[in-house]
């Protein structure tokens, strides 16, 4: 029985539901605008006169995701800016699409330690299972604990027979 249990979460795991790969490909879409206009940012300091260096050591020294995304306002459309502004929260950087999609997400400005900063697009989710399926996940692990628990009652309330097999 134990073997169906993880079996049932890996599915709920792979399959996600018709509208949510819409929402998550919008977000995507959304965190590659907001890798290239950090990418158009780092040019233009650099065209400026900037050193890499000196770009890293002031971008790292921004406080938070809100404040990164700050560094972009004149790379972003206005109305693009306007709409993460107005959707995010002083811990997380989320437009509309990323409130909507099934785990929530947001774009996490990591500090630039490599070759490039990264932007990661993060699912705001504990089990890393989409919310919806989890609980159908535990639904048909319950009921599947329950039916093991019945049939284990069932043996034991039952008389055993004394058929024995020669040589054992």
């Amino acid at each position: 029985m134990l073997i169906f249990i993880p079996g049932a979460i890996l599915w709920t795991r792979s399959y996600p539901a018709d509208g949510d790969e819409k929402w998550n490909l919008t977000a995507r879409q959304q965190k590659a605008t907001v890798e290239s206009a950090l990418a158009n940012y780092i040019a233009q300091r650099e065209a400026n006169g900037a050193t890499v260096e000196e770009i890293r050591r002031q971008y790292n020294a921004i406080n938070g995701d809100l404040g990164r995304l700050e560094i972009l306002t004149n790379f972003l459309d206005q109305e693009s800016y306007a709409h993460f502004h107005e959707h995010s929260t002083t811990d997380r950087v989320q437009s509309a699409k990323m409130k909507d999609t099934t785990p929530a997400q947001y774009l996490h400005f990591a500090d630039w330690a490599g070759r490039v900063p990264d932007v990661e697009l993060v699912d705001i989710s504990v089990l890393g299972i989409r919310p919806r399926r989890q609980a159908l996940s535990l639904a048909l692990a319950g009921f599947l604990c329950a039916l093991l628990a019945a049939s284990l009652l069932h043996r034991k309330s039952t008389p055993e027979r004394s058929t024995r097999v020669s040589g054992c």
